[in-house]
């Protein structure tokens, strides 16, 4: 039976509904398709502090809709597998590539760093410094000597014992690599690892004077010092002691 251009005016609100419902159906068709989407990433199976070097044990894959994917998730617990995590995670998390290192995260200097420790510069020149022979994870003890101008005291004193040094630095900022200290590479100072009040002592004595490395060996003991100066290397009398460059005639 044909339908002329009556019969379609007649019926215009029923067709336009017809080709509403049928928009509507394959709109929702495609959205649904593309929520079923899923892509198979690697979770946390439990809580995890940072520095852990990752087992199987800790992890688990799951199927997660597209759309909840982070970009650096992994897609393989393969790929996580004997490596480190660099940060504290929570059960259920993606793992991201960027939260994990091959070697316990000392590739950056942040993760060298403890909890309780700040990671402090130290100006040195080699005369300072061991010769230069001072290298990353040596144990130094931190001297200092006083600019008598600046704090009225001339005399040398253990600031700190037994600190961790992290890396030997060049006057370029780079990482001197030990036996090829370079001229375009000279030797600038070292990176140690201190609690916070003692970062405050090394900043302090650097704008006050001067600072020295001395080694300790494996088995080091550490005793405590009570300074040199000229009364106590000389017993001089305190009275008697001239202060540095007002000698006379």
């Amino acid at each position: 039976m044909r339908r002329g251009p009556g019969w379609i005016r007649e019926h215009r609100y029923l067709l336009l509904s017809l080709a509403v419902a049928v928009l509507t159906g394959a709109y929702a068709y495609t959205y649904l398709a593309e929520l079923d989407q899923r892509i198979e990433v690697v979770l946390l199976g439990s809580d995890v502090p940072e520095y852990t070097r990752l087992d199987a044990s800790m992890l688990r894959s799951a199927r997660l809709p597209v759309a909840a994917v982070h970009r650096e998730a992994l897609r393989s617990e393969n790929q996580a597998v004997g490596r480190y995590l660099l940060r504290n995670a929570v059960a259920g998390e993606q793992l991201l590539a960027s939260q994990l290192s091959d070697d316990e995260g000392r590739r950056t200097l942040r993760g060298r760093v403890g909890r309780t420790e700040r990671a402090i510069f130290i100006p040195l020149s080699t005369g300072r410094a061991l010769g230069g022979a001072v290298k990353p994870k040596d144990r130094v003890d931190v001297i200092f000597v006083p600019n008598e101008q600046k704090v009225g005291l001339y005399s040398a004193k253990v600031l700190l014992q037994n600190v961790e040094v992290l890396d030997v630095r060049g006057e370029r900022g780079a990482a001197l690599a030990e036996g090829r200290r370079e001229a375009d590479q000279a030797f600038a100072g070292v990176l140690v690892a201190v609690s916070p009040g003692d970062a405050e002592k090394i900043a302090f004595c650097l704008e006050h004077g001067s600072l020295y490395l001395a080694l300790a060996g494996f088995e080091a003991a550490y005793p405590q010092t009570s300074g040199a100066n000229a009364q106590t290397i000389f017993a001089i009398p305190s009275g008697l002691v001239a202060p540095p460059g007002a000698g006379g005639k």
